[in-house]
């Protein structure tokens, strides 16, 4: 596959996938700052597959001008990849809506914002050139201390202040880990080479449990101490009045169908958790 694809975007997803797929090969990849900025681009001569995982994300703008440019490396695409190429696209469970609490693949997208319209709209173009796999993520963590996920957030304040704070420790929320995403985009990718058919969306949602911000926090806390050789009964959970959900449903219960269709390395929470923290503390 490494000579046949391509992926748009650069970042923590990417770097990611780009060890799963070509280990320290070179691989066909741009930014979507170069494709903003009209760099000539330069496409496999033999391509069957672009993963497209980057645009402009909630945490960089969430604005018209971040949408319009969104929508702008979504045409790019349609100019300049051939039709026959299957697009594995990476959009946000935030399409189906800000009040769901029960997520299917299958539900009406109902974007809620700049971002969440910008990733409904762009598959919605994409779908009328292209068989295009769409992957609806929960939050993603895994690369550094320092990303701002759920549980690198929960890290972060557990060693600077030696406990963890939430806003509410009733919150349900899913979170993968950017080495499992990279394994599901990779089953998606050989799926779809197999499963051609006139231009239209497959819907992919991760086969993953929730969890309360409670029991994220104990996990997160059970690995560090692991590690520390520290005793966990010693770490407080304490709450703080920030609100962090940006108008969501407290409850989000992904119901998933990956493992309907694509065979990945499934990794339980607990093992996500102590790779990362494992990594951060190395």
């Amino acid at each position: 596959m490494s000579d046949s694809s391509f992926i748009i975007g650069k970042g923590r997803l990417s770097d990611q996938l780009t060890r799963s797929l070509y280990g320290d090969c070179s691989i066909h990849c741009c930014s979507c700052r170069e494709i903003l900025t009209q760099v000539n681009i330069v496409l496999p001569d033999k391509i069957d597959t672009v993963f497209f995982i980057g645009q402009i994300t909630r945490r960089v703008a969430n604005s018209q001008d971040s949408y319009d440019q969104n929508l702008k490396i979504a045409q790019w695409i349609i100019n300049h990849v051939p039709k026959h190429v299957n697009i594995i696209f990476t959009s946000s469970i935030d399409v189906f809506g800000a009040d769901l609490q029960l997520i299917k693949p299958q539900n009406v997208h109902l974007p809620f914002d700049f971002y969440s319209q910008s990733k409904s709209d762009s598959e919605h173009i994409l779908s009328k050139y292209f068989n295009i796999s769409t992957l609806y993520l929960p939050g993603l963590f895994g690369h550094s201390i320092n990303e701002k996920s759920i549980v690198s957030a929960m890290l972060s304040t557990l060693v600077r202040q030696g406990g963890i704070f939430l806003t509410n420790p009733n919150i349900v929320r899913a979170t993968i880990s950017y080495y499992e995403c990279s394994k599901i985009l990779e089953g998606i990718a050989n799926y779809a080479q197999f499963h051609k058919t006139d231009p239209k969306v497959s819907r992919f949602l991760p086969t993953t449990n929730s969890y309360s911000l409670n029991q994220i926090a104990n996990i997160v806390i059970k690995a560090f101490c692991n590690l520390k050789k520290q005793r966990p009964e010693n770490i407080s959970i304490g709450q703080y009045s920030e609100d962090t959900s940006q108008g969501r449903a407290n409850i989000q219960i992904l119901a998933g169908n990956t493992d309907k269709f694509i065979s990945y390395e499934h990794q339980p929470l607990e093992t996500a958790i102590m790779r990362f923290i494992s990594k951060c503390l190395a």
